[in-house]
């Protein structure tokens, strides 16, 4: 159930600036990188051909189609300081380049 509203919420174009219930449960505490954040994932939906799991079916395929809709944006987290070096390491290669020239 938590995991439907995570996903209905990170899904509906309505709720997107509300922040998604992550600690109502321990299975979304846990996916919260997997679920629009710096992850990638990959969702297998498991479905029988048979009439006795039809509806049980059904309803894994609809999960499954809500679930594909959020899309992660990936974020690069850099220290600091690295990020400074790698600026003043690209500085010092731009002016050895003008220096060559």
């Amino acid at each position: 159930f938590s995991l439907g509203q995570v996903i209905d919420c990170l899904t509906d174009p309505k709720r997107r600036g509300n922040i998604p219930p992550y600690r109502n449960s321990a299975l979304t505490k846990i996916l919260k990188d997997s679920f629009g954040g710096n992850s990638k994932t990959t969702m297998i939906a498991t479905v029988g051909p048979t009439d006795t799991y039809k509806s049980q079916s059904v309803q894994t395929l609809n999960y499954a189609t809500r679930a594909r809709k959020i899309t992660n944006r990936p974020v690069i987290e850099e220290d600091p300081q690295a990020m400074e070096l790698r600026r003043k390491q690209q500085e010092l290669d731009e002016v050895k380049g003008q220096l060559d020239e």
